[in-house]
């Protein structure tokens, strides 16, 4: 179930142009790196989540999340801490949950941001227990 481009643009209409520009280059990112994504509004922002249901709901199954915060467009992984990021882009000091600021489009880690949505797509948090 993806959201309409009318439901987008109405989330999306108060923020800067360049913001909006990376938040739609993100979700079209996400949606060809895990091409049966489940996208819902959640949280102030989008919540991206895989379809099976493994995990329980857009929590525990998923991927990532996009917002708009004060300037920046934040991709959120709820399970950030373990996954490899092996560039080092994201931050938090949350016990799993780790983001990423995005403010120029020109210095978006594209490569990066789609092998860390693609590894979150394979996380299953059960195996933590």
């Amino acid at each position: 179930m993806s959201l309409s481009t009318i439901e987008l643009k109405r989330f999306l209409a108060h923020d800067p142009l360049e913001l909006q520009e990376i938040f739609m280059e993100l979700r079209d990112l996400i949606i060809q790196a895990v091409p049966d994504v489940r996208e819902r509004f959640y949280w102030g922002g989008i919540a991206y989540f895989r379809p099976d249901g493994s995990g329980g709901g857009p929590l525990k199954s998923g991927i990532c999340h996009l917002s708009v915060k004060e300037g920046c467009v934040q991709v959120g992984f709820l399970h950030g801490a373990f996954l490899s990021d092996p560039e080092k882009i994201l931050h938090g000091n949350q016990k799993a949950k780790r983001v990423i600021d995005l403010e120029d489009y020109e210095q978006v880690p594209w490569k990066a941001l789609e092998e860390l949505i693609q590894e979150a797509a394979q996380f299953d948090p059960r195996t933590l227990v």
